[in-house]
Protein backbone atom coordinates (compact mmCIF):
# COMPACT_ATOMS: atom_id res chain seq x y z
CA UNK A 1 0.00 0.00 0.00
CA UNK A 2 1.01 3.58 -1.08
CA UNK A 3 -0.03 6.52 0.51
CA UNK A 4 0.71 9.35 -1.91
CA UNK A 5 1.44 13.06 -0.41
CA UNK A 6 -1.96 14.76 1.23
CA UNK A 7 -4.16 11.44 1.07
CA UNK A 8 -4.48 11.11 4.68
CA UNK A 9 -4.04 14.29 6.17
CA UNK A 10 -5.11 17.84 4.73
CA UNK A 11 -2.10 20.04 3.86
CA UNK A 12 -0.32 22.91 6.09
CA UNK A 13 -1.03 26.42 5.98
CA UNK A 14 1.49 27.77 3.48
CA UNK A 15 4.47 29.82 4.70
CA UNK A 16 4.79 32.62 1.79
CA UNK A 17 8.76 33.36 1.50
CA UNK A 18 9.93 30.76 3.37
CA UNK A 19 11.61 27.25 1.68
CA UNK A 20 10.17 24.07 2.23
CA UNK A 21 12.77 22.27 4.33
CA UNK A 22 11.33 19.59 6.21
CA UNK A 23 9.07 16.71 5.58
CA UNK A 24 7.95 13.53 6.86
CA UNK A 25 7.87 9.66 5.28
CA UNK A 26 5.65 6.88 6.38
CA UNK A 27 6.30 3.71 6.92
CA UNK A 28 5.05 0.08 7.55
CA UNK A 29 6.39 -1.81 10.35
CA UNK A 30 8.63 -3.68 8.05
CA UNK A 31 9.99 -0.24 7.28
CA UNK A 32 9.14 -0.25 3.85
CA UNK A 33 8.31 3.51 3.02
CA UNK A 34 4.74 3.80 2.08
CA UNK A 35 4.87 7.98 1.00
CA UNK A 36 5.72 11.58 2.33
CA UNK A 37 4.01 14.43 3.63
CA UNK A 38 4.14 17.83 1.93
CA UNK A 39 7.81 19.90 2.99
CA UNK A 40 7.20 22.41 5.60
CA UNK A 41 9.46 26.04 6.65
CA UNK A 42 10.82 24.69 9.89
CA UNK A 43 10.76 21.16 12.06
CA UNK A 44 7.86 22.56 14.19
CA UNK A 45 5.74 23.13 11.59
CA UNK A 46 6.33 19.61 10.56
CA UNK A 47 5.56 18.72 14.43
CA UNK A 48 2.49 20.53 14.66
CA UNK A 49 1.19 19.27 11.62
CA UNK A 50 1.91 15.19 12.59
CA UNK A 51 0.90 16.46 15.97
CA UNK A 52 -2.84 16.65 14.38
CA UNK A 53 -2.67 14.12 11.79
CA UNK A 54 -0.80 11.05 13.52
CA UNK A 55 -4.25 8.86 14.23
CA UNK A 56 -5.13 8.90 10.74
CA UNK A 57 -1.78 7.88 9.06
CA UNK A 58 -1.91 5.01 11.83
CA UNK A 59 -5.56 4.42 10.44
CA UNK A 60 -4.11 3.79 7.18
CA UNK A 61 -1.19 1.27 8.11
CA UNK A 62 1.43 3.96 9.20
CA UNK A 63 3.66 3.12 11.81
CA UNK A 64 6.58 4.82 11.66
CA UNK A 65 7.23 7.97 10.65
CA UNK A 66 10.37 9.93 9.51
CA UNK A 67 11.72 13.38 10.02
CA UNK A 68 13.71 15.07 7.13
CA UNK A 69 15.90 17.85 7.02
CA UNK A 70 15.71 18.20 3.35
CA UNK A 71 17.52 21.18 2.95
CA UNK A 72 20.50 18.85 5.21
CA UNK A 73 20.01 15.91 3.25
CA UNK A 74 19.75 14.62 6.89
CA UNK A 75 17.56 12.02 8.78
CA UNK A 76 16.21 14.18 11.80
CA UNK A 77 14.70 11.69 13.86
CA UNK A 78 12.25 8.20 13.05
CA UNK A 79 8.89 7.90 15.34
CA UNK A 80 6.66 5.62 15.91
CA UNK A 81 2.73 6.18 16.05
CA UNK A 82 1.17 3.07 17.45
CA UNK A 83 1.64 2.37 21.59
CA UNK A 84 5.03 0.75 22.05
Amino acid sequence: MTLPFGTVCPEGPAEEGKAAMFGWTYHDGSGEELGSSQRFSDAEAAEEWMGTCWQDLLANGVEEVVLHDHARGAQMYRMGLGAE
